[in-house]
């Protein structure tokens, strides 16, 4: 991010939501569940469906849910690891994919 000052999570939803990007506004940052229905389990590499999600990178992908045991850390999913789930750092660069709806 080159922008450190706008290079949060919060600060890309909003900024996604106020440029109405494909013409919606209700963007949000993806749960655990989410993720999980888009890995694909089969042990290609990225785990999904690159003909859905193409040029979707090997790499760790941020979710909503804190670790309820450490407020510094976020579960992210694993797409270059046949979607395992993992805690990180909040505090670290992951890539992140935004959702749109109304959370199940």
């Amino acid at each position: 991010c080159v922008d450190t000052t706008n290079c949060d999570s919060e600060k890309f939803v909003a900024a996604v939501n106020a440029a109405s990007l494909c013409g919606f506004i209700d963007w949000r940052m993806p749960d655990r569940e989410d993720l999980r229905t888009i890995v694909d389990y089969g042990g290609g590499t990225p785990s999904i469906d690159t003909g859905y999600f193409p040029n979707t990178s090997a790499v760790d992908f941020w979710s909503s849910a804190s670790d309820a045991s450490n407020s510094g850390q976020v579960w992210a999913i694993m797409f270059g690891a046949s979607g395992l789930d993992i805690f990180k750092a909040k505090a670290t660069a992951q890539h992140l994919r935004l959702v749109r709806g109304s959370r199940k």
